[in-house]
């Protein structure tokens, strides 16, 4: 039994490296690509019962896939638009459930 007034909280960080090749149908101001791409993401378990911490980290490998696109607003500046997400291979914290996650991105960028 846990007694009054004890908290349980848990909370999972991820953090995902990839090295991406990224395909462009190079259009004149609107370009539209696919990016795929391979790495590694750590996921680390924060347990929280009351006074008792605990933490747990899992490394997998993943794999990330996206698509986009580019609308050039001048020679050499964009702006994007990406949705993609990050599929990890295996499990994390003992189970056969894995932690993918959905990617939204939206920004400016330079060309040279």
């Amino acid at each position: 039994s846990l007694g009054a007034g004890t908290t349980l909280r848990n909370a999972i960080r991820t953090t995902a490296s990839t090295i991406n090749a990224k395909a462009i149908l190079p259009l004149e101001w609107i370009q539209p690509y696919v990016m795929g791409g391979i790495g590694f993401q750590a996921a680390t378990l924060k347990k929280h019962i009351g006074n008792i911490r605990t933490k747990q980290t899992n490394y997998n490998f993943v794999g990330r896939i996206a698509v986009g696109i580019d609308v050039m607003l001048h020679k050499n500046w964009g702006w994007h638009v990406e949705a993609g997400g990050i599929l990890p291979a295996g499990g994390s914290f003992g189970t056969d459930d894995n932690l993918s996650l959905v990617i939204l991105n939206t920004g400016f960028r330079y060309v040279f």
